[in-house]
């Protein structure tokens, strides 16, 4: 009886390379974040607009540039209630912002957001884009990707 034992055992630990490289792999969390902006163009200008600023990693703050900013409203209009769609080179961010999401506090959730088939949830922010002078822009949600 030992013997089965000692063998089977044997054959258990022989398997263990080949079950670890078939384990299924986890995902890694995606990096990708979007703000939901409102600008004001620089000096000596008047127009205002709302856009989408693309980060393929989170900013380290609000200075950092940046990949990409879309255009969504020219000029600036409203964010809750309806869908914004913006173009990137990645892809199409939608933002879903509910409709009385102008009335909860920062850091509460306020909507949802897809790109390319990835669920991003929409936060109410609050700050200064700075990256985008001369424009002055003002974030108003914040929208990380939920794949973890």
């Amino acid at each position: 009886m030992k013997y089965l034992q000692a063998t089977s055992t044997r054959w258990l630990i022989s398997l263990l390379p080949q079950l670890a490289l078939a384990a299924p792999t986890v995902k890694q969390g995606s990096s990708k974040t979007f703000y939901l902006i409102t600008c004001i163009e620089g000096p000596g200008k008047t127009e205002n607009y709302d856009a989408i600023a693309y980060y393929t990693k989170p900013p380290k703050s609000l200075t950092e540039n940046p990949e990409e900013i879309s255009k969504v409203s020219r000029p600036r209009g409203t964010w809750e209630g309806i869908d914004r769609k913006a173009e990137f080179n990645d892809g199409i961010f939608v933002a879903k912002i509910d409709k009385r999401a102008d009335s909860v506090k920062t850091g509460e959730i306020a909507g949802t957001g897809r790109f390319d088939g990835e669920d991003f949830i929409c936060f109410k922010a609050s700050g200064v884009l700075e990256s985008e002078k001369p424009d002055t822009c003002t974030v108003l949600y914040w929208c990380p990707s939920i794949d973890v």
